[in-house]
């Protein structure tokens, strides 16, 4: 069984349960001013914390929040969550939202070397 949700697995999610989805961006880091461009017609948000010293973490680490009606993403460099926090069907803006994630963030592992 994998360890994050594959697209099959959140395929076949019912209205009962939380929408959650880690997607990845390999080759690629977000910076801030182009998630805020790529995400302007939903709320966002820059999270503001502190860059750790060392660069262990930076790519992992949030760096904007946006949310449609009822799903949430936290975006970091290239990594991103996708999450309910109460179980609601999607409504169309959300399915907007996941898409431009999936979009941006194209993979469902953290690595191509491991799977």
């Amino acid at each position: 069984m994998p360890i994050l949700p594959t697209d099959e697995m959140v395929s076949q999610q019912s209205g009962s349960e939380t929408y959650y989805q880690v997607r990845w961006a390999w080759w690629k880091w977000y910076e801030v001013e182009a998630l805020l461009e790529a995400f302007q017609e939903f709320q966002v948000t820059r999270v503001q914390r502190p860059e750790p010293e060392l660069g262990m973490g930076k790519a992992t680490l949030p760096i904007v929040k946006t949310k449609a009606d009822t799903l949430y993403a936290y975006l970091a460099r290239q990594m991103a969550v996708l999450f309910q926090r109460q179980a609601q069907p999607l409504t169309e803006k959300d399915i907007r939202l996941k898409n431009i994630v999936f979009k941006l963030y194209n993979h469902n592992w953290s690595t191509p070397l491991f799977r």
